[in-house]
Formats: structure tokens, sequence, C-alpha cells
């Protein structure tokens, strides 16, 4: 009797074992908003290693991502920097939808202001105004945003240059 209670026990630790293999190989396919088509399902896989590379521009001057921003002596945050190349590392065992944010990066991480309206302590006013890109095209999730390999991601304060009506 006990031999058979060993041979199930066996046999659950093995599907167990299986389970979770399959899990962690698998993406999450999750839809996430905040994605540069929020139309398309993102599958963020469990295990990720990405490098999405910023930049960001106030009053035509690039302003740099410094070096090791993250990196700390017990270790490194999800995301966090190596150099000033603007590349941010994003690696992560258990990838968490609220981690893989560019707000998460500037406010838990570097404890920088990036929203809407402010970068740093540049926000905007009647005659400055943020725009935001990404891969080339006008976005407007700034902070929420959830980044992916390769993006490139290009923040600009400058100057308003809307037409105002003088009628």
């Amino acid at each position: 009797m006990k031999r058979k209670h060993y041979k199930m026990l066996a046999a659950a630790l093995v599907l167990a074992a299986i389970a979770v293999l399959a899990f962690r190989m698998s993406g999450t396919g999750q839809t996430f908003a905040g994605s540069e088509d929020v139309k398309k399902t993102a599958s963020i896989p469990p295990i990720i290693h990405w490098h999405p590379r910023v930049f960001i521009f106030i009053n035509g001057n690039q302003s740099i991502i410094p070096a090791n921003i993250g990196i700390y002596n017990r270790g490194e945050a999800p995301i966090h920097t190596h150099d000033d190349s603007g590349i941010l590392h994003i690696e992560q065992e258990f990838s968490a939808y609220e981690t893989l944010k560019l707000g998460y990066f500037f406010h838990d991480v570097w404890n920088q202001a990036f929203n809407s309206t402010c970068v740093f302590d540049y926000c905007t006013n009647s005659t400055h105004e943020i725009s935001f890109w990404v891969n080339k095209k006008r976005n407007y999730y700034f902070d929420n945003l959830v980044m992916h390999d390769g993006d490139i991601i290009v923040i600009i304060y400058s100057k308003s240059y809307s037409i105002v009506s003088s009628f």
C-alpha cells in the first residue's frame, strides 16, 4: 500500500514539474494597454532580457540618462542602465506588467518626474510642450508605455509651435 502512495506522489511531482516548466517557457498571452498597438496581444514571456533605448531632449539639448541607474550593492532593479548610452536593460526572471512600463523606470528606479505634462522639472505651459515618440510614431502613453525589446523612445520638451488664431 505504501509503495502505491509513493508512485502516485512521484507521478504528481513529475506532472507539477512539467507544468511549471511549460508555464516558464510560454508567454502569458495578456493584452496590455500602452503598447504601441493596443489591438495586438502582447505575449510577454516570463523571463526577459530586453533593451529599449531612450533619448530625452530638453529645449534642443540631449539630456543623458546616467550609467548605473538601478544598480545597487544588493543587486539590480528590473530596469537599469550600465552606461550613459540611453539603453535600458530590462532583465526580469518573472516579468510583471508594471515593471515593464517606462514610468516604472522614471518614478521607481530613477526617482525622476515623467508623464504627459512633465519631464524632470520641465512642465508644459503656454509656451512649451512635451512630445513623445516610439519607433518613429507619435505616442500618447508616456509613463504608461509598456516597453519592448528594441524600442526607440524619444521624449522632447520644447517650445510649442501650434498656430494660434488671432481672429
